[in-house]
């Protein structure tokens, strides 16, 4: 579930899911990081 939510604020923000795998994973430590 979080990395669904983590999804939809990279695409709303950012980039499509998956165009970018690095900053996939950047912008979702950083959605985990506000939720924590």
């Amino acid at each position: 579930m979080l990395i669904v939510l983590g999804c939809i604020a990279i695409i709303n923000s950012f980039y499509n899911c998956g165009t970018n795998q690095n900053l996939y994973v950047d912008k979702l430590v950083l959605v985990k990081r506000v939720i924590n």
